[in-house]
């Protein structure tokens, strides 16, 4: 098993929606790491919810786990965003350039949000597949899988209870 060392080492140029594009630095571990402290530090500084039982418990944990992906998204942005294109001030008459606060607002819109986390951590999800041994399959999910049980003998079918 291997890996190939091929994570970007130069600020680059993400296209999100709406006509958006973003120059990041590139990702490591140290930017990873930071990002995800300080979402988990805004996460334990807002208000937790109690958990409530049946329907009610699965909306609140589906709302948490949103909430720590906008954390995750605004946090990586705020670290990671040098510049960009395509984003307007309120008034829509002038560039709005990328501070803190106007890349937490611009994280808020879901399209967005995905779209950052999902292109910039690509580069670590593609070594993570890889890592793992896990490439795509060629043909789908078993395309790549060995035949490791081969062909039961008769007998086996014969004696085989029968369940009811």
């Amino acid at each position: 098993m291997s890996i190939r060392l091929n994570l970007p080492c130069v600020p680059h140029w993400l296209s999100l929606p709406h006509g958006v594009r973003v120059y990041v630095r590139p990702i490591d571990t140290a930017t990873e790491l930071a990002a995800r402290e300080i979402a988990r530090e805004q996460l334990q500084s807002t208000v937790n919810l109690p958990l409530l039982p049946g329907d009610a418990f699965a909306l609140e944990r589906a709302q948490r786990k949103g909430r720590a992906i906008e954390a995750l998204a605004v946090a990586s942005g705020q670290i990671a965003i040098l510049a960009w294109e395509g984003v307007l001030s309120a008034d829509g008459d002038v560039p709005e350039p990328p501070t803190l606060d106007s890349v937490r607002r611009i994280m808020a819109i879901p399209a967005i949000a995905s779209a950052f986390i999902n292109l910039y951590y690509q580069p670590l999800d593609r070594l993570k597949l890889e890592g793992e041994g896990c490439g795509v399959a060629p043909v789908g999910a078993s395309g790549a899988a060995l035949d490791i049980a081969g062909v039961a003998p008769e007998t086996a079918l014969k004696t085989a209870p029968v369940a009811m």
